[in-house]
């Protein structure tokens, strides 16, 4: 069984967990009737039916009685990791996507960088989890971002990590902006404001991933979500941590309703396969970790073998503005 570490960044409750589960949820609604593809989570599937769990309580009368809740901002304790297995073909050939997701205290925390300094170097795929209503919310005008975005969602720890990590090994990675709690802005098709708010408030990680030692090294790309569906950002608390959040107006909508959750997931195996043709076709410089990670044709061949069936699955609504911005692979969103 192939490994490939993907990690999650994001500030503390940001979403990291969130996504995980409204993931996992929403993969196997989508790959229920897909045939040739299977994607299950094997390690961790308890912890991601807890915080779905947690996220569906927002929706019970306690909480809807009020028209509104705060989102919760304690802490997290404990690292923990997510192993899906993808089987292609119904084949035994899979391999394993390890979804590592660390408190976002870590990002912070002197006796922790070291180890998490360790996390970003192993990872073939990093996603970072964006607090959306953080980013583009109470905006600075010297900034061009919300004036609660660069402390809340890490931005200077997550580009120092990135800089760390591409001075030790120039390997090939694909990041990928994940904005999270988009709900807000995609019913009122204000979209195009997170993608271009996002452009401003990542954009040193941004020139750094794209400078010439790097850009043909790492796939960047932007995969907004809905995190629950049915709630949307209304205001921040008085300190303007934790935000507030009321119903969606349609009484068909509110409930625990994630949408695109499995975009990230499907963004990753595409990256995948692009890396299984170029490896085939023997065309340019193979990246040290897929060769030994992938070390026989089987799971070449499985990777490429899903390719048409992951077409279908990867998402093309414009409104929701997924997006490859920096594309060394060629890879294509429809």
């Amino acid at each position: 069984m192939a490994d490939i570490n993907v990690l999650m960044m994001g500030g503390r409750r940001a979403g990291k967990t969130s996504v995980l589960a409204a993931m996992d949820q929403c993969c196997n609604e989508l790959l229920a009737t897909i045939p040739n593809l299977s994607v299950s989570c094997k390690d961790g599937g308890v912890n991601l039916t807890l915080k779905k769990n947690e996220l569906e309580h927002y929706f019970t009368q306690r909480y809807m009685k009020n028209m509104m809740f705060t989102a919760d901002v304690n802490p997290s304790v404990t690292p923990d990791t997510y192993t899906y297995e993808v089987n292609v073909n119904n084949r035994d050939s899979g391999y394993t996507l390890n979804f590592m997701d660390f408190p976002g205290e870590w990002l912070f925390s002197a006796d922790k960088q070291d180890e998490l300094q360790k996390m970003v170097d192993m990872s073939q795929i990093i996603i970072i989890t964006i607090d959306t209503p953080h980013m583009v919310e109470s905006i600075d005008e010297a900034t061009k971002v919300g004036k609660y975005h660069s402390e809340f969602n890490r931005v200077p720890e997550i580009t120092r990590f990135f800089k760390n990590a591409f001075q030790k090994s120039k390997q090939e990675r694909m990041v990928l902006f994940v904005p999270l709690k988009c709900e807000k802005y995609y019913y009122r098709n204000k979209m195009n404001i997170v993608s271009q708010t996002l452009k401003n408030g990542y954009s040193e990680l941004l020139s750094f991933l794209a400078n010439d030692e790097i850009k043909e090294l790492c796939t960047v790309g932007i995969v907004p979500i809905l995190t629950i569906g049915g709630a949307e950002f209304m205001k921040f608390n008085d300190n303007g941590y934790a935000g507030i959040y009321s119903y969606v107006e349609d009484l068909s909508l509110r409930k625990y309703n994630p949408k695109y959750c499995e975009q990230p997931l499907f963004f990753t195996l595409n990256y995948l396969i692009k890396m299984a043709e170029r490896n085939k076709l023997q065309q340019g410089k193979i990246s040290r970790w897929f060769k030994e990670t992938f070390t026989n044709a089987a799971k070449l061949a499985d990777l490429i073998d899903c390719k048409e069936t992951l077409e279908k699955l990867i998402e093309t609504n414009p409104e929701m503005g997924f997006e490859i911005i920096q594309n060394p692979l060629g890879i294509e969103v429809k």
